[in-house]
C-alpha cells in the first residue's frame, strides 16, 4: 500500500467491485438458454435418436428442415419437442366399451 488513507468513497468503489463480481458468477452459473435450432447431429443427441432417423423424419416431412447456407441443415428445437410430445400415446381404456 502506498500509506494513503482509505477514504469512504473508495471503499465503496471496492464494495460494487465485489459485487459486480459476485453477480457474474452467479450469471455465469447459470445454464445457458437452450437453442432454437439444431443441427442434425446435436438433434440426433438431444432425442437419443440416430442421425439416419432425424433424416428420414426430414424425408418423409414431419421435420422441416431450414437450410440458411449451402451444406447445412437446420431444425427447429420446438417442432422437434412437440413431434416427440405428439408421438407418445396416452393409453385408451379398453375396446370400445364404456368405462364404467
Amino acid at each position: 500500500m502506498t500509506g494513503k488513507p482509505v477514504t469512504s468513497e473508495a471503499s465503496e468503489v471496492h464494495q460494487i467491485l465485489v459485487d459486480m463480481q459476485a453477480t457474474l458468477r452467479q450469471l455465469m452459473s447459470r445454464e445457458s438458454v437452450p437453442q432454437r435450432f439444431l443441427t442434425i447431429s446435436s438433434a440426433a443427441r438431444f432425442t437419443d435418436l440416430s442421425e439416419e432417423s432425424i433424416r428420414r423424419l426430414i424425408a418423409s416431412r414431419k421435420l422441416t428442415a431450414h437450410r440458411p447456407v449451402r451444406g447445412r441443415v437446420l431444425i427447429d428445437r420446438l417442432e422437434l419437442e412437440s413431434l416427440i410430445r405428439g408421438s407418445v400415446k396416452t393409453p385408451r381404456r379398453g375396446r370400445g366399451r364404456k368405462s364404467d
